[in-house]
């Protein structure tokens, strides 16, 4: 997991040091606690676990269905609203050269007023699929 605090009167940014007890959200969850109205945080998470991606959804108020959605994967591409949250899921391409395989994934991005939210699933993930392409 990752997570940046931008700020936009200075243009800065601050990494928040997540580490890896907790799951990582330990961190995240008590920076985002403190978040300033003219703050925008980014949290990305790579194939996250249950547990830890309901804490940081509840945290921010994002729907349960949504969350499922998130840990599950193989959603199809698409949007949904939930209040004031966007939740969009993208399809990822792309191609390995070494064996000539195209790789796919997925990507769900979460908006809301103050925070970008994106769970990556990729061949590390469970969610992955691998074609083969002919020469």
């Amino acid at each position: 997991m990752d997570c940046v605090i931008y700020q936009e009167q200075t243009g800065e940014c601050e990494k928040i040091d997540v580490g890896q007890e907790d799951g990582g959200c330990h961190g995240a969850l008590d920076r985002l606690a403190v978040l300033k109205p003219d703050e925008f945080a980014w949290v990305r998470m790579d194939a996250p676990g249950e547990d830890e991606l309901q804490r940081l959804g509840e945290y921010l108020k994002l729907h349960p269905l949504a969350i499922e959605d998130a840990v599950q994967a193989h959603q199809r591409p698409k949007q949904e609203r939930y209040g004031d949250v966007l939740a969009v899921a993208v399809k990822t391409l792309w191609f390995v050269e070494q064996t000539a395989d195209v790789e796919t994934g997925e990507v769900m991005i979460f908006l809301g007023p103050s925070f970008a939210l994106t769970v990556r699933h990729w061949p590390r993930g469970t969610a992955v699929q691998r074609l083969t392409l002919s020469r």
